[in-house]
Parts: structure tokens; sequence; C-alpha cells
């Protein structure tokens, strides 16, 4: 499937770009193949952010909120979970302009988190630690395995469709009969017991 949430720099050069966008269906259902998690019916999920041109570089600042469904750690039953993720990227070229250095190892798969001051031509600055630093290629911004990120990220460790679960429990067979002397004597000894009920009499 064709990325989704797909931005062109020119666009962003034009100033803030304002995103708000559902996350479609088919798309939900493609990240979270895979895993144990799979998305209810209708989708309940959206992507709102803000894209900003730092320079060079570009700011993204935004949630990602999604609801998803996950089999219950203990009675294993689907349980609905809503989750919220955020966004806090400074997206760099991977490859700089003719005669400059880069000035990232992203790669544009494994984020890293900034311990610098990053600033630009213009004199924007981003704070130690405000972002994570990554890459983007060409002239578009591609956010769909940020906003998968940020997903599975926020997936409880141990759901539970309540605190209250208790778990898998004996299911007790339709067909159960309760046990009785007579079947659980030894049929050897059946004419034995034929005479102890004839003697109560």
């Amino acid at each position: 499937m064709a990325p989704r949430f797909v931005y062109t720099i020119k666009d962003l050069e034009n100033g803030v770009r304002e995103v708000r966008e559902p996350l479609p269906p088919p798309w939900l259902a493609e990240i979270l193949e895979g895993t144990d998690v799979t998305a209810p019916s209708p989708v309940d999920g959206q992507l709102e952010a803000s894209l900003t041109m730092a320079g060079r570089n570009v700011l993204v600042r935004g949630t990602v909120r999604a609801t998803v469904v996950i089999p219950c750690a203990r009675c294993l039953q689907p349980a609905t979970f809503p989750v919220e993720g955020e966004l806090a990227l400074l997206l760099v070229p991977d490859k700089p302009p003719k005669g400059k250095s880069p000035n990232t190892k992203g790669n544009g798969e494994k984020k890293q988190r900034s311990r610098a001051v990053e600033g630009d031509d213009d004199g924007y600055q981003i704070e130690p630690g405000e972002t994570e630093l990554d890459t983007f290629t060409g002239d578009e911004v591609v956010l769909d395995g940020f906003v998968r990120e940020a997903i599975l990220l926020e997936l409880p460790i141990f759901p539970l469709c309540s605190e209250a679960c208790p778990g898998i429990g004996a299911l007790p067979s339709e067909t159960a009969v309760p046990a009785t002397e007579e079947s659980q004597i030894d049929p050897r000894l059946a004419p034995l017991l034929e005479l102890k009920n004839k003697s109560k009499v």
C-alpha cells in the first residue's frame, strides 16, 4: 500500500501545515498486520499534527489517537483500548545541500534522541530533548512509520478486559454426570454391592 501521510516540502515552505486526518481502515489494518492487535469496526482513529519548516529541517508536533482491540491477558477474550501517542520530531534531509556537512547520522528507520541544540540559518532553535531526530528523503516528508510507531508504543503491556477479570476457568461440561457410588465401583464387585443393597431392605 502506498504511504498515506505524505507532505511535500514545497507546500511546507508556504507556512505551517495543519493536519487533521482520519486513519483509513485499510491502512490501520496493514500496520497492525503480524501483531495480536486489530482495529474495531468502524475504525476510530485520527492524526492531528502541525508541520513547520525550520530552515532546511521539518518540525513535526502532533497527536495520534486510535482505538484497538487486543486479547485480554487473562481470559484471552477481545478487549477494546483507546491509545494516544505523541509526535515530536525534527526531520533533517538525509542528504545535505551541496557543499554542506550532514548534521545527523539518522537513517530514517531508527530514531535518535537529540542531545544538542539544533539551529538553522533562520535562527530557529530546538532545545535538547524536545524532539526525536530523524531524516526525510527527497522533497517529501512521509509520516506513516512515525504514526505506526506512536500507536504501537502506547499499547498496554498487560491488557485486561477488566480489573476483575477472573481469567480462564474450567468450563463445565453439559454432559457431565455427578459421580455416584455405583459409577465409581469396580464392575467386578457389582454382585457384592447388590447383596449389600438387599441386606438393607
